[in-house]
């Protein structure tokens, strides 16, 4: 599979998706719209963080990824 993104990009989604579902797991009983947002978006960014691969740097044709040299 393709992966890129570069090991410090993986880290920071993943802590940033952690970050945001605790915000909106807190959010839930004052707004419940945004707590769903924060859910969603925090969740596609930890599975994005887990798989390395980003389809919208896909689109872009952009990678924070450098190819391993032979």
């Amino acid at each position: 599979m393709l992966i890129n993104e570069a090991g410090w990009e993986r880290t920071t989604r993943l802590v940033a998706g952690v970050i945001l579902g605790i915000i909106g797991y807190r959010v839930v009983q004052s707004n419940y719209s945004l707590a769903v947002v924060l859910l969603i978006v925090g969740l596609v960014l930890i599975v994005t963080g887990l798989i390395g691969y980003c389809p919208v740097w896909q689109l872009l044709h952009f990678s924070t990824n450098k190819p391993k040299r032979s």
